[in-house]
């Protein structure tokens, strides 16, 4: 068969409106789609074998890099890493206190708006927010100017003897209440403290366990505080803890540590009761335009009370939770600081506590792992101090949901997540030194029970919504097994971006360049050329947004050709022939030579790849709809049209209008020239 030239068959129409053809956009060049994977993250990585960061998916709690190999790292943190500054550029946290312009006092850097009261009106007391959503509280009273230390206001004699501390955290703030004396604790005013609240964009309510949430219009949390907590200091009257004989006999730094070195050492700051300290829980009571708590009357004014009183009501952001819960009723909800896990008891001359025994719980929310296929996963504990140099297990286990209502013995355990060998922390205490350092959790192939890949995987495809990761001691009767961990942990997870089902699924029936899909075999699509063009516009299976990867796609195209009652394959190809392409790339594929008459039907799907170590595999979307078509090149080809103006075809960065609302588009009417083609003989 030859193809003829284009015959001398004309028609001239005149059109008082002109239909919009939906034409399907040009392919990018190839020179173009180059200049744009050259800016990304995943092709630099590829050209210099170094990881790059992904900096439009850094947040203040993750950071994302491009590896050499195709896969991305994200590394999420259970505490905020940066903050962004008024200029939209990333800083260090930083909650030293700062007297502003306004009169306020605030951190020169967190991740949430906080302001204190710089002095005056008590209903200024504080406001927390971020963007168009923030709460407010009020003191019943006028408020002195504060004396800044660190993070930490102090606001002397709000009552006689009371000091108010307010101190600031990256995630929100800690309130406290300090009361000094006897005298100062028979004060009417403290039975029943109550700070106005207001709120913008949220609704205060009641929390879980006694606590508060201030929660959006759809009910999710955005700021949480547990209940309450008070505190007296009777840990600070106790006397050293004993040394044992055989510590006696053996003498020496090792066998009675400093207090910086005591295992553990968790008292010292006024914002958790510390060993020794008698304590009791306080729930918040919301009201309209009001919290409150009550503090236990026992305690604030009992004859063995020791002075001063600590009175705390936490609230921060419930983004990233985390708690340490202790067998003797203490829990530290959003802890800031090293904390324990094991038992805290006396071995070998080491004092850590009463015998109570404490774990650790991190919980994550899959936000940056929707639509993304987990590879690999690893969770991350940072040990700062072991309770000697003998090595003991710890394990890695995970839960069901905590809250800031979460009490000892703590969430049911769901599944094993690894177990770990190590003693860190006590560095040239130990010979050789062991220096703190990051415990790693990743599978063993060699132990069958080790489930956090799979587990961070069922996460990232929904079937978990909040990932909650618990730290204890293998042997919880053992004090020597007792570790103190930050309270910064890490999820990092390998991942590549998931396929999605292509768009624009169609066969181009001639020379023309739009593509058209009849999804019926009883109405298949006439074809007029024995080699058409098929076409598929690649995705990832959720759509990134402005700036993010677009992950790197084939498109697959499958042919078959109707035979009887049975369908058989014919053709089969992949688009780019080399290399991938990102999301979004309109693909194009040319078939081979098809017979004349025949009944024909195509699909295509998304595919990637991807390597990492030593380890490979292919990732595909489901398939699209059947595309029917039939061969027919006897049949009249596409017209081609063409305009003596003014209007002209839209493209893909230009559609030129013409006239307006009382004004022609043109004088004359447009002639529009439709040329047709013979069939092929």
């Amino acid at each position: 068969m030859t193809r003829r030239g284009i015959a001398g068959v004309t028609t001239t129409a005149l059109l008082a409106s002109l239909p919009v053809l939906a034409l399907e956009p040009p392919q990018a060049t190839a020179a173009s789609k180059t200049s744009t994977m050259a800016q990304s993250a995943l092709q630099r990585a590829a050209a210099t074998g170094e990881p790059v960061e992904v900096m439009s998916e850094r947040t203040e709690y993750s950071q994302t890099v491009a590896n050499p190999d195709g896969t991305f790292t994200l590394t999420q943190s259970t505490t905020p890493q940066r903050a962004k500054a008024p200029d939209g550029s990333w800083q260090n946290i930083d909650t030293t206190l700062e007297r502003r312009a306004d009169g306020s006092v605030g951190p020169k850097s967190a991740v949430v708006n906080l302001d204190f009261s710089g002095g005056g009106a008590g209903a200024g007391m504080l406001q927390l927010g971020t963007d168009e959503q923030s709460m407010k509280f009020g003191w019943p009273g006028t408020l002195p100017t504060p004396a800044l230390n660190g993070a930490t206001a102090t606001y002397r004699n709000v009552l006689k003897d009371v000091d108010l501390q307010l101190t600031a955290t990256a995630e929100g703030y800690r309130e406290v209440l300090v009361v000094k004396t006897p005298e100062a604790a028979r004060s009417p005013e403290l039975e029943n403290i109550k700070l106005t609240a207001s709120a913008k964009g949220l609704s205060v309510i009641p929390g879980v366990g006694g606590g508060l949430r201030a929660v959006d219009a759809d009910g999710n949390a955005v700021f949480t505080g547990p209940a309450g907590q008070m505190w007296d200091s009777a840990g600070d009257t106790l006397p050293p803890a004993p040394k044992s004989e055989a510590a006696k006999q053996r003498g020496g730094k090792s066998s009675q540590p400093t207090v910086a070195e005591q295992p553990g050492n968790e008292e010292g700051e006024p914002t958790h009761p510390g060993e020794g300290d008698a304590s009791a829980e306080l729930p918040v009571t919301v009201t309209g335009g009001a919290v409150s708590v009550a503090p236990d009357l026992d305690l604030l004014r009992g004859k063995d009370t020791v002075y001063p009183v600590y009175i705390d009501p936490p609230v921060g952001l419930g983004v990233s939770e985390r708690t340490k819960l202790s067998s003797d009723g203490d829990k530290f909800w959003q802890f800031d600081k090293p904390m324990g896990v094991g038992k805290c008891g006396n071995a070998d001359g080491y004092y850590c506590g009463s015998g109570y025994t404490d774990r650790m719980y991190f919980e994550f929310a899959p936000t940056k792992l929707s639509g993304k296929y987990v590879i690999d996963a690893t969770f991350r504990a940072h040990e700062t101090w072991s309770f000697n140099c003998t090595p003991y297990w710890v394990d890695l286990k995970r839960t069901d949901n905590i809250s800031e209502g979460t009490r000892w013995p703590g969430p049911k355990t769901l599944d094993h997540m690894g177990d770990r060998y190590i003693s860190a922390g006590r560095d040239k205490n130990c010979s050789p030194a062991q220096p703190d350092t990051w415990v790693e959790f990743n599978d063993n192939p060699q132990e069958g029970d080790e489930n956090l890949a799979s587990t961070v995987r069922s996460f990232a495809d929904g079937k978990i919504h909040r990932l909650t990761l618990m730290l204890r001691a293998t042997d919880e009767s053992e004090p020597r097994a007792w570790k103190r961990f930050d309270d910064n942990a890490e999820l990092k997870v390998n991942y590549v971006p998931r396929p999605g089902m292509p768009t624009s699924v169609g066969v181009i029936p001639g020379t023309g360049t739009t593509a058209y899909c009849r999804t019926s075999s009883s109405d298949p699509l006439t074809v007029t050329t024995a080699t058409p063009t098929v076409q598929a516009r690649v995705q990832t299976k959720v759509q990134p947004k402005g700036g993010e990867e677009k992950g790197s796609l084939q498109a697959e195209f499958w042919m078959e050709r109707k035979n009887g009652s049975s369908w058989d394959k014919v053709w089969s190809d992949y688009k780019p022939d080399k290399g991938w392409d990102p999301d979004g790339t309109l693909e194009k594929a040319v078939t081979s030579q098809r017979a004349d008459g025949g009944l024909y039907r195509f699909k295509s799907r998304t595919q990637s790849h991807w390597y990492y170590g030593s380890k490979s595999g292919d990732l595909f979307s489901p398939s699209s709809s059947w595309c029917y078509l039939k061969i027919d090149t006897s049949a009249p080809k596409a017209p081609q049209i063409t305009s003596t103006g003014p209007y002209t075809e839209c493209t893909t960065n230009l559609c030129e209008p013409k006239g307006g609302p009382g004004v022609a588009g043109a004088s004359n009417p447009q002639r529009i020239q439709l040329q047709f083609q013979q069939p092929d003989h």
